[in-house]
């Protein structure tokens, strides 16, 4: 028998397959690329929730045309997330080399910066007005006071090079990290508090629903 999928997720990233799958949720990963380009018209965090959900119709179009030449209709909603790390109303996305992730580790030294992530869900079971629903998560995150060397070395650890501001709070970025104020979740990628609430309005189950239902 085929495994049930209850949801399709539009990331390549293994923290959020991770967390879907502490969730227990049944979806199925969708392999696709689109160039993250921000809409600097819009404000901030208004861009990465637009991000967020250009990439759940981005992994819904992908979704949709697997599907057809199976003769079949997309009515699995679709999540998608971004994360941007924002500084003095400047973003950081992902380095594109070292010496990027050089110069970005080197603003963060010692700062606060707002770690802001966006989780989108298309569901095409709804109509046409009613398909995305949305949430940000914005976490405070301040940096240690970094030295050249460390920032080198870690550099050259490689870790900096596909995470948002060049670190991982989740592994060794975290040995750069003093203090957090608000969702750690949200800082790895996908802040698990607003996820369930999403979850829970377009009637995905999941762990905490399946327990609360039998309490």
């Amino acid at each position: 028998m085929a495994k049930r999928i209850d949801l399709y997720l539009a990331s390549k990233s293994p923290r959020r397959s991770a967390y879907l799958k502490q969730l227990e949720v049944n979806f199925q990963l969708l392999d696709f690329f689109l160039e993250e380009t921000l809409d600097r018209d819009l404000a901030i965090s208004a861009a990465v929730e637009d991000l967020a959900k250009r990439k759940a119709l981005a992994g819904y179009e992908v979704a949709k045309a697997n599907l057809k030449e199976q003769g079949k209709d997309v009515d699995v909603p679709v999540l998608a997330s971004d994360t941007l790390v924002a500084l003095d109303g400047m973003t950081m996305g992902k380095p594109k080399d070292k010496s990027e992730a050089a110069a970005m580790l080197h603003q963060l030294s010692g700062r606060t910066h707002d770690v802001i992530t966006a989780i989108a869900i298309y569901d095409p079971r709804k109509e046409d007005g009613e398909r995305y629903i949305s949430s940000l998560s914005v976490t405070q995150v301040t940096f240690i006071s970094l030295t050249p060397h460390q920032i080198q070395t870690y550099c050259q650890t490689g870790e900096p090079l596909d995470k948002a501001g060049s670190y991982a709070i989740q592994g060794l970025g975290q040995a750069v990290v003093s203090s957090i104020h608000g969702c750690y979740s949200g800082v790895v990628g996908l802040p698990l508090f607003k996820l369930v609430k999403l979850l829970d309005r377009v009637g995905i189950p999941h762990a905490l629903s399946a327990r609360h239902a039998n309490l």
